[in-house]
């Protein structure tokens, strides 16, 4: 299967956990691509690295996460695996910043169920992914607000399976509302940051006279509440304190709306 990337891809399908996690997706036809992105496709992995990979998923099969996993976990792989669908990831990779976005740009097209996919990927996907600079990223803003808002209101759902979700839980879907309004920050600011899961990089990136700029040590606590055991959450005092902090970073990019990019 050809790819523009040659290189990067036979580095990639010499990976140990490559093997057994092509076949299993072989097995399951729910899964329609896999696309391996960061510090694998880059190149610059060291030995301790995840195996970072999207995965497009037709989306009928519930158990599909799962399936794809066990093949990584029984060889000890570290890996993140990210599940999308193609209609949802058109719709998210052009938000900058997202997982999504990344693993269009940097991404090695290590499976395809068949040509179509493959064609489908180069032709609505590859060729369609918009190149960002400083003085246009900030088109992103109101995008990653969004994502904060579903964030939030995923932590404070009520109701039939939700009411067993614990605050742990809640105040771990407050962190991410954070890092997502963390990142509106960045884009309104015109300031281009890299691929990286720690929010204190992220944080640190801010201007340091910025207004609205979250807490760092308190929005990371909501993230290690996560990790304790019963009764190291406390939601409503979480839930009170990011309402404050949306509702500054909502008014700061207000001042200076752009059209949004979902």
């Amino acid at each position: 299967m050809p790819d523009t990337r040659d290189g990067s891809r036979q580095m990639i399908m010499m990976h140990p956990a490559m093997e057994p996690l092509l076949a299993a997706a072989r097995l399951h036809t729910d899964v329609k691509m896999l696309l391996v992105f960061g510090s694998q496709a880059r190149g610059d992995a060291s030995p301790g690295s995840d195996l970072d990979v999207l995965y497009v998923s037709a989306g009928t099969d519930l158990d599909i996460h799962s399936k794809l996993s066990l093949p990584l976990r029984r060889c000890g792989q570290k890996y993140t695996l990210l599940p999308t669908t193609m209609s949802y990831l058109k719709k998210t990779m052009n938000l900058y910043g997202k997982m999504e976005y990344w693993a269009v740009r940097q991404g090695v097209l290590a499976y395809a169920a068949d040509s179509d996919v493959e064609k489908l990927w180069l032709a609505q996907v590859k060729e369609k992914s918009i190149r960002y600079t400083p003085e246009t990223v900030g088109r992103c803003a109101p995008g990653w607000l969004a994502v904060a808002r579903r964030y939030e209101a995923q932590a404070c759902r009520r109701g039939g399976r939700y009411d067993a979700l614990d605050d742990a839980f809640r105040c771990h879907m407050l962190y991410l509302a954070a890092d997502a309004a963390t990142k509106a920050l960045l884009v309104h600011h015109g300031t281009m940051f890299p691929f990286v899961r720690d929010l204190g990089t992220l944080h640190g990136l801010l201007p340091e006279d910025e207004p609205a700029m979250p807490d760092i040590d308190e929005v990371s606590g909501w993230n290690r509440a996560a990790a304790e055991p019963a009764g190291g959450a406390d939601f409503a005092k979480a839930l009170a304190r990011w309402q404050a902090i949306s509702a500054s970073v909502h008014g700061r990019i207000a001042r200076d709306q752009r059209p949004a990019v979902h």
